[in-house]
């Protein structure tokens, strides 16, 4: 059988072709003669010395299975990978090389005669159908198709996992790879082919293309960037580069952006007007409103009615359970009278003080709001962790997995420093950090710059709200172990060295999350949030979780559809939570802080919860089976939980918990 390896001319076919042969060995063929090869004859060798004189109709009859490249489209059903490159950049590479063949006969090209073909091959369909049209026609065959972007491997620490990944959406899985050297370098293969290796780097185009075939470019060809989701503006892409010209050319498209920003804020404006009308138009409905003022009243003298009642059934539960605790308590000592002796003794033994402070510490307090519930609990304070958690030293077991964490980001800018900075300093070497921002327009771009090398991969681009924004980063990464830590929240020192050390010696544990420390604005501790050990009745309703703290392997987040569910927008952390725990993933909690919660007026949590946070908890509670609960009810399935989270906070004062 035949596995296309079809792309437009110029759009990586040759680095895809590369990369099979290098890493498992696979030789693709072509059915037509190529030039570029016969020019670089030097090529054949990595590419595993294809044969270009071949009859398609013996492969397809054959069991096994040949890799063909082609930029034709079909006519058969053969399972096809077809790669897709930014069309500015193919457009403007396919231009330079069919000029590279004049000019290896000795015919000088000028700058025109280059435009004036980038031009013809923009606007000309006689070039396999145009770049749009040629993408459309691969991406909607009646046939098994895997949509590769160039960059996604191109960019790629690791390409031959975004490749075999690839494959095996059409049925074809190459294996692990044969070898764990890294394929050759651009310089070597710009030596070998300097016309297929041209560059070595995206978004050529911002330098090569003038503004006058950009705008011809993307009069023919926008409609299918924007279905890619290829940005149009390249405002971020220069601001990335290190080349001042670029960057200052990036600062006018910086420019014309903010220009459309302040027509899309009168056109806001106008909308907001219109808002007005229609407020003043519903006023009229208020008076219906005021007729039902009475009945609510009504109903809140009965809900107080019943509250009274319910306090009253709580202390007579409360009593029976005093009186069962007596009962139980004799017949402790008529069945172990010795050992209910020696416990009084001791308790003499002790002097006074002691057992006075042990009886105010193990007293429950009534009608306090449990510690775990609580963000302020007591004055600001610096942050103090053990020495042993700035030991960064990885763990000693090979080999290291990869920890990918995910930061979504708007408008964060006075936030977002500590976070990158609590992620960046962790000293795990194998570690894969991805921020997604939703096109903020504060300082959050000039805040990051000085860290975009150490950055994997960043993107400034308007999004639908923090779970597309997640679902955005988790595409890019190809961790082993996968987290998010939001823009406002920070890793506590040691964190990823410890979790990564976990998952190496517990290999049946698919999720952990630890305790928490709450701090201020200004990085200040004010409070604690200490976990006692993990309870999945308890999760099912109610999330007590500390998002920050929690870590996932990339089975179980592959086993439970691999997404972030976007239909909500604030409990979308307990979703996932409860679609592992449906799944069978096994929870552990960390005997460890791992996170700090920034707490302050402006963050989603507080927020958020009146105007969507009720209504998506009520949504996750019946769809998975816990119903519709009142606060009573809730409060009585989660009391012994919450018991023991008080008590483990208590053993914070004699230091066992401090770690």
């Amino acid at each position: 059988m035949i596995i296309w390896i079809a792309s437009y001319p110029r759009s990586g076919n040759t680095l895809v072709r590369l990369l099979l042969h290098h890493y498992w060995g696979i030789s693709v063929h072509s059915h037509y003669a190529e030039e570029e090869l016969a020019r670089h004859s030097a090529l054949d060798p990595l590419l595993g010395c294809p044969q270009r004189d071949i009859n398609l109709e013996v492969l397809k009859a054959s069991n096994e299975t040949f890799y063909v490249k082609t930029h034709e489209l079909p006519a058969d059903d053969a399972p096809s990978l077809y790669i897709v490159r930014d069309g500015r950049d193919a457009l403007i590479s396919y231009a330079h090389y069919k000029h590279s063949a004049v000019e290896a006969q000795s015919c000088p090209i000028s700058p025109c005669d280059f435009y004036t073909s980038l031009q013809d091959l923009i606007v000309n369909p006689g070039y396999f159908g145009g770049w749009s049209s040629h993408c459309l026609a691969w991406m909607t065959r009646h046939a098994p198709t895997a949509v590769l972007p160039f960059e996604h491997i191109f960019n790629a620490k690791e390409p031959y996992r975004v490749l075999r990944t690839k494959l095996q959406q059409i049925g074809q899985d190459p294996g692990p790879p044969l070898t764990d050297q890294l394929p050759p370098d651009f310089h070597h293969l710009n030596r070998i082919a300097p016309d297929s290796f041209r560059k070595g780097k995206n978004a050529g185009w911002i330098s090569e293309m003038p503004d006058s075939l950009h705008h011809l470019f993307w009069k023919h060809h926008g409609a299918e960037m924007n279905r890619l989701d290829y940005c149009r503006s390249a405002a971020v892409t220069i601001i990335k580069t290190e080349s001042p010209q670029r960057h200052a050319r990036g600062m006018e498209v910086i420019g014309d952006l903010r220009l459309h920003l302040e027509k899309l804020y009168t056109d806001l404006l106008n909308v907001n007007r219109d808002l007005d009308n229609a407020k003043t138009e519903n006023y009229r409905y208020r008076e219906k409103l005021e007729q039902s003022a009475k009945a609510h009243v009504l109903c809140a003298t009965l809900n107080q009615d019943l509250r009274k009642e319910e306090r009253i059934i709580a202390q007579q539960q409360e009593e029976l359970v005093a009186k069962e605790a007596v009962i139980q308590a004799l017949s402790a000592i008529q069945e172990r009278p010795l050992l209910y002796l020696t416990k009084r003794l001791v308790l003499l033994v002790l002097p006074v003080w002691v057992r006075i402070r042990l009886a105010r510490l193990l007293r429950p307090k009534a009608n306090t709001i449990p510690k775990i519930e609580q963000f302020e609990q007591y004055p600001p304070r610096p942050v103090t962790v053990p020495r042993r958690y700035r030991k960064t030293s990885p763990p000693s077991r090979h080999p290291l997995p990869i920890v990918s964490v995910v930061t979504p980001s708007f408008n964060q800018g006075h936030f977002i420093e500590k976070t990158v900075d609590s992620v960046l300093s962790q000293g795990y070497p194998r570690m894969e950090y991805i921020v997604q921002d939703g096109g903020s327009d504060d300082n959050t771009l000039e805040v990051l710059e000085k860290y975009w090398p150490q950055i994997a991969c960043f993107e400034s681009i308007v999004d639908k709200g923090q779970s597309n924004a997640l679902n955005r980063g988790f595409q890019k990464c190809t961790g082993d172990i996968m987290a998010w830590l939001n823009s406002d929240d920070m890793l506590l020192p040691g964190a990823i060295n410890f979790v990564s050390d976990f998952f190496l010696r517990h290999p049946e544990v698919d999720v952990v999350y630890g305790h928490r420390i709450n701090v201020n604005r200004e990085g200040l501790e004010i409070g604690r949030r200490i976990m006692p050990p993990h309870d999945d009745d308890v999760l099912r309703i109610i999330d007590y979780i500390p998002q920050e703290t929690l870590f996932w392997r990339r089975s179980i987040w592959e086993k439970a559809g691999g997404y972030i569910d976007e239909t909500y927008q604030f409990a979308m952390d307990w979703e996932l939570l409860l679609r592992f725990q449906a799944h069978g993933a096994t929870f552990k909690r960390l005997k460890r802080f791992i996170g700090a919660f920034r707490v302050h007026k402006n963050q989603k949590t507080q927020k958020w919860w009146d105007l969507v946070g009720t209504e998506e908890v009520s949504r996750l509670r019946r769809k998975y089976n816990t119903g519709r609960l009142d606060h009573g009810q809730i409060r009585d399935k989660t009391k012994t939980y919450v018991n023991k989270a008080e008590q483990y906070h208590k053993f914070l004062r004699f230091g066992p918990l401090k770690g």
